[in-house]
């Protein structure tokens, strides 16, 4: 929840941000709260520490996700294959976090401590990663009281018929992969007293990345009329799925 809330807050007022102070800036800034971040969730030993941990990397997601998909498009001569990358990057990272983290929590004796230490090095690498990649914007905002944190959230008037489709869409799919992703550590370790689930997160995001890659032919229209069908059917079976295992406990 905390995460959450910070990081809607953060999108709404400096989401833009990037746009004023340079992609790779406003990356290292988000690199840099997340490691902070992580050195706290590190070394909190009380609730207060752990809710500051969560708030600065929800500060940190929104401003290295807005800017790093402006950068990725803008590096991209065809705005479509940015988008897809970006995208698709997301999915990944989204599957591979909670895969590595279960790995190494189950296969070493620091489980609260190896799985941060290893985001601070792929921190260090993002970090490394930037430096490297050239700038895209072109007029940098040269002193702080140039900064503007004014939010502007609008969608012209003549892209709202095009864009309340896509919008629906998005929101219902990621609502419920937030929800199942939620869901699926409970469930497994009630029902099936498993306890890394992990694979089963790696999974869903794995094949959500490849589905991605492979149905690019198709059209905007299609591919969301497919994945909305699709949706009833997974809502279907998680339902089921939950039901059966609270029965048979």
């Amino acid at each position: 929840m905390q995460r959450a809330t910070s990081a809607v807050v953060t999108a709404f007022f400096i989401g833009r941000l990037s746009d004023e102070i340079g992609r790779r800036t406003a990356i290292l800034i988000a690199i840099g709260v997340s490691r902070m971040s992580t050195v706290l969730f590190v070394f909190a030993d009380s609730i207060p520490l752990l809710f500051l941990a969560r708030i600065m990397s929800g500060f940190a997601i929104p401003l290295a996700a807005g800017a790093g998909t402006a950068w990725v498009a803008e590096l991209c001569e065809n705005r479509c294959t940015g988008a897809s990358l970006t995208a698709g990057f997301t999915l990944a990272g989204l599957g591979l976090g909670p895969f590595l983290a279960g790995v190494l929590a189950q296969l070493t004796q620091e489980p609260l401590t190896l799985p941060f230490l290893a985001l601070m090095m792929l921190a260090l690498a993002a970090a490394v990663i930037a430096l490297l990649v050239p700038e895209t914007v072109k007029r940098l905002v040269a002193r702080l009281g140039e900064l503007s944190l004014r939010p502007r959230i609008g969608v012209p008037r003549a892209l709202i018929p095009a864009f309340t489709a896509p919008a629906v869409t998005a929101f219902s799919t990621f609502s419920l992969l937030g929800f199942y992703s939620a869901l699926t550590p409970s469930l497994l370790e009630q029902a099936l007293h498993l306890h890394n689930s992990g694979g089963i997160i790696f999974e869903l995001y794995a094949v959500a990345a490849l589905v991605l890659v492979l149905t690019r032919w198709l059209t905007a229209r299609a591919a969301m009329l497919a994945g909305l069908a699709l949706l009833k059917g997974k809502v279907a079976i998680v339902t089921g799925a939950s039901s059966d295992s609270q029965f048979r406990l």
